[in-house]
């Protein structure tokens, strides 16, 4: 079973084991940009790609000596119950996708809502008293909305829409107390009144998938930000065929994977003359190619 196989064979005893957990991994960047930050930093640490099936996904992680580890579909809400603390954001978003690995257990948090909220700032895409509209109700949706309604510039309104209406309802009940949040009943309508629109589905990570959205519907002022980012999807072709503002999700996966490396080593990091956080997003994104 992939869960058996030793991704760390090569690594020498005394380097300390990271990781990001998911099913499939082909697409992940996350080992290039950790690797560069590791190596630009002279932390003694490897970053490894752990492709875990569900059926030994646990085991599989438990078995690898991990000191921290990043977490992605399928596993960053199936985690939770296996976490010993987690942060605000993690209570927030109902999904982790850092895990810090102590003595006494796993600790888990959340660095989507924020690296996501900064690549939207980066790309100047409307936000604030904008409207939008979220398609998913997943872990990297509730991120999405959680970067919206805790903004202390909100958007207008956040609509939710997901093929699963119960999900959607289930997503927005955990936010209940912020105005402005509610329910896409009618996904055609909604856009054609909306400024933002966010891909938070998984449409697009496979070649061939179709817009997560109908793409009649795009237009040069709506704003369209899809959180894939190893391809051009459907969605973002589309909206630059009409001259719309699109942003896929590279900057968000940069954004996020800077604040996981600061979470597991702020301390060494602090202590480099070398280091700054606009520098470390700059390496991982070199890394990736697309500086």
């Amino acid at each position: 079973m992939i869960a058996d196989l030793d991704f760390f064979k090569d690594t020498p005893e005394p380097l300390a084991r990271y990781g990001v957990v998911g099913w499939p991994l082909d697409h992940t960047l996350s080992p290039s940009m950790h690797t560069a930050a590791l190596t630009a930093y002279d932390i003694p640490a490897v970053y490894r790609a752990l492709p875990l099936p569900p059926d030994s996904w646990f085991s599989g992680v438990e078995s690898h000596g991990l000191r921290g580890f990043n977490v992605t579909i399928p596993y960053k809400e199936k985690i939770l119950s296996s976490l010993l603390s987690v942060s605000e954001s993690v209570r927030r978003c109902g999904a982790a996708n850092v895990v810090t690995v102590s003595s006494e257990g796993w600790v888990g948090n959340n660095t989507d809502a924020l690296g996501f909220a900064q690549d939207l700032q980066d790309n100047r895409l409307p936000w604030s008293d904008a409207r939008v509209v979220v398609v998913g109700a997943g872990g990297a949706a509730r991120a999405a909305v959680w970067a919206f309604v805790s903004s202390p510039k909100p958007p207008r309104s956040v609509l939710v829409f997901n093929r699963h209406v119960s999900r959607a309802q289930t997503l927005i009940s955990t936010f209940s107390d912020h105005e402005g949040l509610g329910l896409s009943e009618n996904l055609l309508d909604d856009l054609l009144r909306a400024d933002l629109v966010v891909n938070a589905t998984s449409l697009g990570l496979m070649e061939g998938d179709p817009s997560p959205v109908p793409v009649g519907c795009l237009r040069r002022d709506l704003a369209v930000y899809d959180m894939i980012y190893h391809r051009p999807t459907a969605l973002i072709q589309a909206a630059r065929a009409v001259g719309a503002p699109a942003v896929d999700g590279l900057g968000m996966l940069v954004n996020q994977g800077a604040l996981a490396f600061e979470i597991w080593f702020g301390p060494l990091l602090k202590k480099k003359v070398n280091y700054n956080p606009a520098g470390l997003r700059r390496i991982m994104r070199d890394a990736v190619g697309r500086g």
